[in-house]
């Protein structure tokens, strides 16, 4: 190798070791770079130490469970004549039945009480002059369906229609009541019993029950257990006492989750 290869030589390692020296420097300087996953460039596997932002779904309010109304409470408001404003009944025609609401059922079997002491139909302050007047009231107002049986008690129990089915109430044809020869006494057990055993076929939705006295034919437990034994134990029983509280009746619509009203005297003291 003659001088100028030599020298051509040593220049072109000269500026290889410069660039390397170059190359160098400019990494050495160069800042860190973030890797994907949010850590520095010498710790791939290291976590961001802020947590991702959380997007929050508003939640639609929850309505309350409604609350039911227990047959105590039911009972209850019924005896100081809770029923509802426009459905409240005093044996003046202005409101449903003495507020059992009957207008709402197709078949009832209606138990009535016409011992003397219910008075004169026509009379329209005794007990039995205001049946006839919600009576009349509910013929206006029945379904075109509906349909009825009628039990009738004093000393003993009678049915009306007095043969045949079901039938709805026909002011112009006459009360069921209307006309009888009355007696003093009040069986009630007789009456239930012919009411059951009307029930067996007809069905009713409801047993309503109007009375001014306590059963002369049984005691109050008797009467119940006749009750317990049917007919089908979810139909229930609404009473009405027509002249002052009666805990006979008040415990008979217990037994069934019925209602109990009670309906004040209107006879003027003498």
């Amino acid at each position: 190798m003659n001088t100028d290869d030599r020298n051509k030589l040593l220049s072109l390692l000269g500026l290889a070791l410069g660039l390397a020296l170059l190359l160098k420097c400019c990494v050495a300087t160069a800042p860190p770079q973030t890797s994907p996953e949010g850590g520095s460039g010498q710790g791939g596997d290291e976590r961001s130490s802020a947590p991702p932002a959380r997007v929050e779904t508003p939640r639609q309010p929850v309505a309350p469970p409604a609350t039911l109304r227990p047959p105590q409470e039911i009972l209850a408001a019924a005896t100081h004549g809770e029923n509802g404003g426009g459905d409240n009944s005093n044996g003046n025609g202005d409101g449903e039945f003495f507020g059992t609401g009957a207008g709402r059922f197709n078949r009832v079997i209606f138990l009535i009480d016409i011992s003397k002491s219910m008075g004169d139909e026509h009379d329209s302050d005794s007990s039995l002059g205001r049946v006839k007047r919600e009576f009349t009231r509910l013929a206006q107002r029945a379904a075109p369906g509906a349909s009825y049986f009628a039990v009738l008690f004093d000393g003993e129990a009678t049915r009306w229609p007095e043969y045949g089915g079901a039938a709805k109430f026909d002011p112009a044809a006459g009360w069921p009541f209307a006309g009888r020869k009355r007696g003093g006494r009040t069986a009630l057990l007789a009456a239930w019993k012919l009411a059951a055993k009307l029930a067996r076929d007809f069905q009713p939705e409801a047993f309503i029950l109007l009375s001014d006295g306590a059963p002369t034919d049984c005691t109050t437990a008797e009467l119940l257990a006749e009750v317990g034994r049917g007919p089908d134990g979810k139909v229930k029983i609404y009473c009405i006492a027509l002249d002052g509280d009666s805990t006979v009746l008040r415990k008979l619509a217990a037994s069934r989750d019925g209602a109990y009203r009670c309906e004040p005297s209107r006879r003027t003291p003498k």
